[in-house]
C-alpha cells in the first residue's frame, strides 16, 4: 500500500509539474542557464534536472539537451546528458516496477498483457521505436515499460539505442547556438526542432519496415497468450526445491543430469538463477486453459504452477525414475489434476491439447520431425507449444564448465535454432524471449498451427 502510495504522489507531481512549467517564460529558463554557465554548480544542477525530467513530466526535455551543449560543449555536453537522462530513465523504470506493477496488472490485466505481448514480440526493435517516436514524454514511457515484463537490461540497452540520436542533434545544435534568445528556444521559432521530428519519424517508419520485411505475418500471432498474474509469485520454487533434493539423494551421482535437477540445486547461485529463470520466462507466456501438456517433465519442477493454472495437466517424461518421482510429489501434495503418462503420448485424443510445455526437451530427441506430428496431432487448432532450448553457444558453453561436472551438455543434439527450424517445418514459430538480452543461454519460443 505504501509503495502505491509513493507512485500516486509521483503520478501527481507529475501532473501539477506539467501545467505549472507550461506557464514558466522562455525568458525564466535563459536567465537561470545564464546564471549557472560557468558556475562549478552547474553540472549538479543540471545532472539532477536530466534525472527530475525522467521521472516528473516537464515539457523541458529538448531545451534541457540543447543546453546540454551551450552549456558545456558539445563533446562533454553530449556525454552529461546522455548519461544523466539515461540513467533517470532506468530509475523511473525501475520505480515503476516495484511500486506499481502488481497494482497495475491486477486492476487492468487485459489490456496490459497485449501491451507486453506486442513489445515482447520484437523487444529491442519495439523498444527502439519507442524511444525514437518524438511525441512520447519520457517519464509516461519510462513508467509505462516498467508496468511490462521486459527485462530491465533490455529496457537500458534500447534505451541507450533509441536516445542517441536526439541526444546528439541537440547538443550539437545547443553548442552552435552561440547566444540564448526567445526565438532560439522557442518552439514556434525553433527550426532544429521540426527537423529533428521528421527525421525521428522517418526512422520509426523505417524501423516499421524493417519489421515487415522481418516476420511479414507479424500482424497474425495465432492465439493471445496471457501471461501470468502478478500475484502468482512463483513462491512455488519453495514447494517444488525440498522434493528435489530428496529426489536426487535417492539415486546414484548423476543420475538426475539428463533431467536438469543438479542445475535448479546447484551451490552457485547465479546457476540456479538462469535455469529457475528460464522456467519462469516459460510459463509465464502461458494461459488459463482447460488441458496442458507437460512433455519432459522430469521430477515435475513445473507441477506446483501448472496443478493450479490448468484443470488437467498430462505429464510424461520418458525416463522411468522421473516418472516415479513425478508421480510421488504429485501423491504428497494431493494434486488430483495432474496424470502421469507412463505410455508414449501417441494414446491421446486428437486435438485434445490446449498448451504443450517442452521445455529444453526437444534438443534431446533425435527424432524430432515425428515427435512434432504427434504435437501437431494431438494440439487444438487454437493450441500453442511452448518451447525452450538452449543455444549452445561459446558463452553457454564456457557457464557450462563454470558450472561443473555433470553440466557439459553431452545430452543435447540440437541447439535452440537448430530445434526452431524443424519446428517451422509444421508450425507457425514466434520467438517470445531471449535469457538474457546480450549473452543468450536459452530462446523460448511459441508455435501454433499454420
Amino acid at each position: 500500500m505504501l509503495k502505491q502510495a509513493l507512485f500516486i504522489l509521483i503520478l501527481a507531481l507529475s501532473v501539477v509539474a506539467y501545467f505549472y512549467s507550461r506557464n514558466i517564460p522562455i525568458a525564466t529558463i535563459i536567465g537561470w542557464a545564464e546564471s549557472i554557465k560557468d558556475n562549478p554548480v552547474s553540472l549538479p544542477i543540471y545532472i539532477s534536472i536530466c534525472i527530475l525530467v525522467c521521472f516528473i513530466t516537464l515539457p523541458l526535455g529538448v531545451i534541457t539537451k540543447v543546453l546540454s551543449g551551450w552549456l558545456f560543449g558539445f563533446k562533454l555536453g553530449f556525454v552529461i546528458s546522455y548519461l544523466s537522462i539515461l540513467a533517470g530513465s532506468w530509475l523511473a523504470f525501475l520505480f515503476a516496477r516495484y511500486t506499481a506493477r502488481d497494482f497495475i496488472w491486477k486492476k487492468w490485466a487485459k489490456p496490459i498483457s497485449k501491451v507486453n505481448i506486442q513489445i515482447q514480440d520484437n523487444s529491442m526493435l519495439s523498444l527502439i521505436q519507442i524511444r525514437l517516436f518524438p511525441f512520447l514524454p519520457l517519464p509516461i514511457t519510462n513508467f509505462s515499460l516498467g508496468f511490462t515484463h521486459i527485462a530491465s537490461t533490455q529496457f537500458l540497452f534500447s534505451s541507450a539505442i533509441g536516445m542517441l540520436p536526439a541526444t546528439v542533434f541537440y547538443a550539437f545544435v545547443g553548442a552552435t547556438l552561440g547566444g540564448l534568445t526567445t526565438e532560439t528556444l522557442n518552439f514556434k521559432y525553433f527550426t532544429p526542432y521540426y527537423v529533428y521530428i521528421c527525421l525521428a519519424l522517418l526512422a520509426t517508419l523505417c524501423l516499421q519496415l524493417f519489421r515487415k520485411k522481418k516476420n511479414p505475418n507479424m500482424e497474425s500471432k495465432g492465439p493471445d497468450l496471457q501471461p501470468y498474474s502478478q500475484n502468482e509469485d512463483f513462491s512455488y520454487k519453495h514447494e517444488i526445491v525440498p522434493f528435489l533434493e530428496s529426489s536426487r539423494s535417492s539415486f546414484p551421482d548423476h543420475a538426475w543430469d539428463e533431467q536438469a535437477i543438479p542445475s535448479y540445486l546447484h551451490p552457485i547461485a547465479i546457476v540456479r538463477y538462469v535455469f529457475w529463470k528460464r522456467v519462469h520466462s516459460a510459463i509465464k507466456l502461458a494461459r488459463s486453459s482447460e488441458r496442458a501438456l507437460d512433455y519432459g517433465c522430469g521430477a515435475g519442477a513445473t507441477f506446483p504452477w501448472l496443478h493450479r493454472k490448468f484443470k488437467e495437466v498430462i505429464a510424461y517424461d520418458i525416463d522411468i525414475k522421473s516418472q516415479v518421482a513425478a508421480r510421488k510429489i504429485c501423491e504428497k501434495n494431493n494434486w488430483n489434476n495432474i496424470k502421469i503418462l507412463t505410455e508414449n503420448i501417441s494414446i491421446l485424443p486428437t486435438e485434445s491439447i490446449d498448451v504443450i510445455f517442452a521445455l529444453d526437451v526437444l534438443e534431446h530427441i533425435d527424432a524430432l520431425p515425428e515427435l512434432l506430428i504427434e504435437f501437431k496431432r494431438i494440439l487444438k487448432p487454437n493450441g500453442v507449444i511452448i518451447v525452450s532450448s538452449p543455444t549452445e553457444n561459446f558463452v553457454y558453453k564456457s557457464v557450462r564448465k563454470f558450472a561443473g561436472p555433470g553440466y557439459q551438455g553431452e545430452f543435447h543434439l540440437k541447439a535452440a535454432k537448430e530445434v526452431e527450424l524443424d519446428l517451422a517445418q509444421a508450425f507457425k514459430v514466434k520467438l517470445r524471449k531471449r535469457l538474457f538480452p546480450i549473452f543468450t543461454f536459452f530462446r523460448i519460443v511459441t508455435a501454433t498451427k499454420k
